[in-house]
């Protein structure tokens, strides 16, 4: 038993409840809690994880009909809507981007009426042309990132070639 004194026990996870939910369960997305706790040096590594996602989706999406991708189960979005989903939220990414920028405490909130009447648009277009928005939306969103590690380098260059003027032309 979790707490008991002798030999061997049960793990349980610090939130798990004899009667709660199964804590491998993925919970549906407006039951999920988030903790905003990275610093924002990470945004670069957040960045990182968006450029792989183009790529994956194109390999998961490899033989992915327009009909297939247009099908919803359960009322629940389909595959389009679920693509199109993560291009309509980059808007929002830009809007968290700045919060880290500015380090203001609270990040501008997923609202979902923000996210439903997009989620129609999706179905009355190909797949390809939702895939290739998102590559086009999440592009800029990188570019944003690169252009400020290019700056970087470029201060530091110019900060090279000032250090080693001074070194070679002492006045």
């Amino acid at each position: 038993m979790a707490g008991g004194g002798g030999g061997g026990g049960e793990v349980t996870s610090p939130d798990a409840t004899p009667s709660g939910p199964d804590p491998l369960v993925r919970p549906p997305w407006a039951q999920r809690k988030f903790a905003f706790v990275h610093p924002p040096w990470m945004v670069a590594d957040f960045v990182e994880r968006l450029c792989g996602v183009v790529p994956r989706l194109d390999l998961l999406l490899d033989g992915v009909d327009d009909a297939i991708a247009h099908r919803s189960f359960g009322g629940k979005w389909s595959i389009a809507q679920n693509v199109g989903h993560l291009s309509d939220v980059e808007e929002l990414w830009h809007e968290r981007l700045e919060d880290l920028r500015q380090g203001r405490a609270t990040f501008t909130a997923a609202l979902p009426a923000r996210f439903q009447a997009a989620a129609a648009r999706h179905q009355q277009r190909p797949l390809r042309a939702t895939l290739d928005e998102l590559a086009e939306r999440r592009a800029k969103l990188v570019a944003e990132h690169d252009d400020h590690h290019l700056l970087r380098v470029r201060e530091l260059r110019a900060e090279e070639f000032r250090r080693r003027d001074r070194d070679h032309c002492p006045r």
